[in-house]
C-alpha cells in the first residue's frame, strides 16, 4: 500500500491539480505540505480503507504548505475535487479534506452524495473545533484522524461523538469557513 502520493518539494497548486486522483483503495494522502509523521500517514490510510470498505465513500487529505495562486482554500478544493472528479457520478461518493500549514486553514468539500450523507451542520462543526483547535497546536495528525472518525460515524449513521474533545474556542481571526 502506498503511503502518499509523491509531490515535488514545495509543489504548487498547480502540481496539485496536475496530479492523477489517489486511486481507490491505494492511498487518500497528499501531504506536500509534509505536515504528517509516518506514523500519522499509517493510521489516516487506515481509517481511509476502513472507510471506504464499509461505506463506499472516499475521503482524500491533500495538505500544502502555502496557497499562492488562490487565496481561499475553498476556492482551491473546489478546483480540486472538480478537476479530479469532472462529473457529478464521478465525485459523488468522494471528499477533498485541505490542509494549510502556514495558515492554519482548511477546508472540507465532496460530491453531492458525500455532503447530503454528512450535512452541514456536522461539516461546520468540523471546521470550528476540530479544525480550530488542532491546526492552531499543529497536531495535524489529530486534526485529520479526528475527521476521519467523525466522518465515518454520520457515513454510517452513527450519532457523532464530537471533536477536540468539545474544547474548541473558535476566534474571530480563526478564518475557518464552511462553503453551504
Amino acid at each position: 500500500m502506498t503511503t502518499s502520493v509523491a509531490m515535488p518539494v514545495h509543489a504548487t497548486e498547480l502540481d496539485i491539480l496536475g496530479a492523477s486522483p489517489p486511486a481507490a483503495g491505494s492511498t487518500c494522502i497528499i501531504d506536500d505540505g509534509k505536515l504528517f509523521s509516518k506514523s500519522g500517514v499509517g493510521a489516516v490510510q487506515g481509517l481511509c480503507g476502513k472507510l471506504e470498505k464499509k461505506t463506499g465513500y472516499h475521503l482524500d487529505v491533500v495538505t500544502i504548505r502555502k496557497l499562492a495562486l488562490v487565496n481561499d482554500p475553498f476556492d482551491f478544493a473546489d478546483k480540486v475535487i472538480e478537476r479530479w472528479y469532472p462529473t457529478a457520478e464521478e465525485g459523488d461518493k468522494h471528499g477533498v479534506l485541505l490542509v494549510v500549514g502556514k495558515t492554519k486553514d482548511a477546508a472540507l468539500v465532496g460530491g453531492p452524495g458525500f455532503m447530503g450523507k454528512v450535512g452541514n451542520e456536522l461539516l461546520s462543526d468540523i471546521l470550528q473545533t476540530n479544525v480550530a483547535v488542532y491546526a492552531k497546536e499543529e497536531k495535524w495528525n489529530a486534526l485529520v484522524e479526528t475527521t476521519y472518525r467523525r466522518l465515518s460515524d454520520a457515513l454510517q449513521g452513527a450519532p457523532d461523538k464530537g471533536g477536540a474533545g468539545g474544547q474548541a474556542e473558535v476566534s474571530a481571526e480563526a478564518g475557518f469557513l464552511l462553503k453551504l
